[in-house]
């Protein structure tokens, strides 16, 4: 068992083990993004630990997380994702909000190459492998009996924003583009299960736009003194609030 090995295994087991406690480090940095409200109800909570976020949980509707997040670091890189949802497996409309069904949880162990960037993400149910030329990233990603396959095409600006992203390197028709804003956004890196997503790079996505151009989203920040989103509108009526710690 090689030394990366171990450590991996070592921080599996922390992360099986604070899951089961309802305590983490209370202390949140000074000016560390926190939460996430709408209409006066939480929709997203940020939990600290050594002045990192080690859990996120989403609310949405529910009074109780219905979504939780679990990350395990190296330095500080993200190499182990603990994610679960509740009711998955309930055909009940209402399980989400159920206190009383249990989290289904997968665990992400995130490789990271001699440029730190991810190289391979390993889960129960799949394996995800990258390769990099400059800016474009290919994706291939399989069930662990290694059938099954499918490739994901990513194209990354300079700052490191997902801009394109296509399920073959002549795909136009299923081609999807990103914009964003240059802000920074409180959430990156904070992904659920290790493959790229517009929501957690670097900078806050603002819009999707199909292959022929039409937008198929769009959301609207404002932003504080020092740049970082204070409200999101996502054109459904509701209005997304930032919070930070004082």
């Amino acid at each position: 068992m090689t030394k990366r090995t171990v450590t991996l295994a070592i921080l599996t087991s922390m992360l099986l083990l604070t899951g089961c406690k309802k305590e983490l480090d209370p202390q949140i940095p000074a000016g560390a993004f926190f939460k996430i409200t709408a209409l006066g109800k939480l929709q997203t909570n940020l939990e600290y630990r050594n002045g990192r976020v080690s859990r996120v949980l989403a609310y949405s509707n529910c009074e109780t997380p219905y979504s939780v997040v679990e990350y395990g670091y190296t330095g500080e890189q993200i190499i182990l994702i603990r994610s679960g949802t509740r009711g998955l497996l309930s055909s009940w409309s209402g399980a989400l909000c159920d206190p009383d069904l249990p989290f289904d949880f997968q665990n992400y162990t995130l490789e990271l190459n001699n440029q730190d960037r991810y190289s391979k993400v390993t889960s129960e149910n799949m394996i995800a492998t990258f390769s990099y030329a400059g800016l474009k990233a290919a994706i291939h990603v399989t069930d662990h009996a290694g059938k099954s396959g499918r490739m994901i095409y990513v194209l990354f600006d300079s700052n490191g924003n997902m801009i394109e992203q296509r399920n073959s390197e002549t795909d136009t028709l299923g081609l999807v583009r990103y914009e964003y804003d240059n802000h920074p956004n409180p959430m990156r890196g904070l992904d659920s299960y290790g493959l790229p997503n517009p929501f957690t790079c670097p900078n806050n996505v603002v819009r999707s736009l199909d292959s022929r151009g039409q937008i198929q989203w769009e959301r609207k920040f404002t932003y504080n003194d020092a740049g970082w989103p204070l409200a999101c509108n996502e054109g459904n009526g509701i209005e997304y609030q930032y919070h930070y710690q004082e």
